[in-house]
């Protein structure tokens, strides 16, 4: 996930794009607070540092491919169900593959490392699952602003050791909220944005595991 900048300056759209759907803005709305908590985590905060150092990504890194590399596999069985359901042209694009070979490019091969089972909510119903995505695409769009800094800081691009930051793509987050207005009026709202708010409380929580071992919190 790309965090350290405010969601309200992409996702929200602009006069161009189609309005947001109902579900789309009680699921922004809902996950406003634990977004913003999210932002300022240790572990996220020198993304955008101007002292940013490898060491400070490579955590980041280590700390996110542990998380997707748990998730995706359930979340993307339970999506090939979900989208079958629908006519629709969204494609979710993993993000461990990408994770693991910026951790090459940092000289880490992130099977040999220690590491952290997070909790995950559940996503077996299409409304957590959607909950979940949410959260997973809107995310990305923080990277538009976190990968010209890594690559001005760290001198990495997207050829070497920026492939997640930049997974970003406008179409792809036009073709998700299509899909979230496909359902709009078929799902228990609650359970969608429950689930949105959860993920994003579970990642928090995973990314305490991976503070220095001589910081705590205050």
């Amino acid at each position: 996930m790309g965090y350290n900048t405010r969601r309200n300056s992409s996702s929200a759209g602009n006069a161009t794009q189609p309005a947001a759907s109902g579900l789309i803005s009680q699921l922004r709305t809902a996950t406003k607070p634990v977004h913003q908590s999210l932002e300022q985590h240790p572990i996220l905060q020198p993304l955008l540092s101007p002292v940013l150092t490898r060491e400070d990504y490579r955590r980041v890194l280590i700390a996110f491919a542990d998380f997707y590399r748990i998730l995706e596999p359930p979340l993307l069985d339970e999506l090939i169900r979900v989208t079958d359901q629908q006519n629709t042209t969204y494609h979710y694009r993993p993000r461990w593959p990408l994770l693991q070979d910026d951790l090459r490019d940092l000289g880490t091969m992130i099977d040999t490392l220690p590491s952290v089972t997070p909790a995950l909510p559940s996503m077996e119903n299409t409304g957590a699952l959607l909950g979940v995505l949410y959260v997973l695409e809107g995310a990305t769009q923080g990277g538009r602003i976190i990968a010209p800094h890594l690559a001005r800081t760290l001198g990495l691009d997207a050829d070497c050791g920026v492939r997640y930051f930049r997974v970003y793509q406008q179409d792809t987050w036009q073709q998700f909220k299509a899909l979230l207005t496909c359902y709009d009026g078929l799902l228990d709202d609650k359970a969608v944005t429950h689930s949105a708010v959860q993920i994003f409380n579970m990642l928090y929580q995973h990314l305490d595991h991976y503070l220095p071992s001589d910081r705590t919190d205050p």
